[in-house]
């Protein structure tokens, strides 16, 4: 037998759920929810939230239904909103400190015993992969693969290859927490633009949390001094 159109595309306000799965992660039941705005077709590029409460432990017959209700209401949930960064997230590379936030935030969030990263596709700062390498490539000193007597800093390359310094949005993260029903949040990030653009929608943040950075590479360095000038909120950073 075959099951056609799979999934539970589902629409809810601005979301439209695709699917929902539970998921063991670092030795926790999740769960794991594609969705995607409901007036944007993301095709395979859909956003995820990754979502640890009680209900993930013990779940019903309706995976939404539970999650939802046990939700609604709930104060103080540690939240992330984490864009995508494959070669941080994924190979662990030294040229940005994402995958270490991410695994970072996974740990605080387990142990806290409930919590929410919201894992957006907005790869390279909102230009995506292609350009993020370009940009990646001149920061090491090569255009088209050439080397050149420059290196650039992070937000300098992507000015001088002509794209934002920043090109991300928040609204849809904005538009998830309040489809969940949370009463606040516990923000893990210091980065002024989520922080505003939740407050601006709506979502109540009763504090913001700030994730230890040590053992920096140069290059992580040398992003964080800019992102500091740019009024990152960074409490517990110790330069090494």
């Amino acid at each position: 037998m075959v099951i056609n159109n799979p999934g539970i595309n589902t629409t809810i306000g601005d979301i439209n759920i695709i699917e929902i799965v539970p998921m063991e992660i670092e030795g926790n039941n999740w769960f794991c929810v594609g969705f995607e705005e409901s007036s944007q077709k993301r095709g395979d590029n859909i956003h995820l939230a990754l979502i640890l409460s009680s209900v993930t432990k013990n779940y019903d017959n309706d995976l939404v239904e539970a999650l939802l209700k046990s939700l609604a209401g709930e104060e103080n949930v540690l939240l992330r909103i984490h864009s995508e960064c494959i070669l941080g997230d994924a190979l662990h590379s030294g040229l940005c400190d994402c995958g270490k936030q991410l695994s970072s935030t996974i740990n605080l969030i387990s142990n806290t015993g409930s919590g929410i990263i919201l894992y957006l596709r907005q790869e390279g700062r909102g230009i995506g992969l292609r350009n993020k390498l370009s940009c990646l490539a001149i920061q090491e000193g090569y255009l088209r693969g050439k080397k050149i007597d420059k290196k650039y800093s992070p937000d300098q390359a992507n000015l001088v290859l002509g794209h934002p310094i920043d090109n991300r949005n928040y609204e849809i993260a904005s538009e998830f927490i309040k489809l969940t029903g949370l009463k606040s949040i516990r923000l893990i990030s210091g980065n002024p633009e989520k922080i505003n653009t939740l407050k601006n929608n709506g979502v109540e943040i009763s504090e913001i949390v700030d994730i230890p950075r040590t053992d920096h590479t140069q290059r992580e360095l040398k992003e964080i001094k800019e992102k500091l000038s740019r009024n990152y909120h960074y409490p517990n950073l110790k330069f090494s």
